[in-house]
């Protein structure tokens, strides 16, 4: 029975020191992008696609949302209302983002559209449009 237990003992250290040399060895963690969200919207489908949008750069690996004093920090302005229209039975949702630096210069602009049942995909252009920007 003893013998068994140092049996397994054994293999457990061995894998943690093969985890230990595996981590060693592991490639530098990418330095995240500090983001900062804004939005003017005031109606529930844009306060919904401010939700996916901050949803979709929270779980992406390349930006972390950051305190507004971080002077490097990329801003993403929702400056308006999302647009939408009715197209058969469905709402095509149309949107517009602004890029700026922590000093107020505009760095660039974006815009697309999705339907209201897919605003995640609105999110993922943003968030596309912003790895281009950095």
């Amino acid at each position: 029975m003893q013998l068994k237990a140092f049996g397994i003992l054994l293999i457990v250290c061995i894998c943690l020191v093969q985890g230990v040399q595996v981590d060693a060895w592991a490639a530098p963690a990418k330095t995240r992008i500090p983001i900062e969200i804004r939005s003017v919207g005031d109606d529930g489908l844009s306060s919904r696609f401010d939700a996916y949008l901050r949803r979709a750069f929270r779980s992406s690996e390349e930006f972390v949302e950051a305190p507004s004093v971080d002077s490097s920090r990329l801003i993403v302005t929702i400056p308006t209302n999302v647009r939408w229209k009715k197209v058969g039975r469905r709402t095509e949702v149309s949107y517009a983002v602004e890029f700026t630096s922590a000093d107020g210069k505009l760095i660039s602009s974006s815009s697309g559209s999705c339907w209201d049942k897919r605003l995640n995909d609105c999110a993922q252009q943003v968030l596309k449009a912003a790895r281009a920007v950095r």
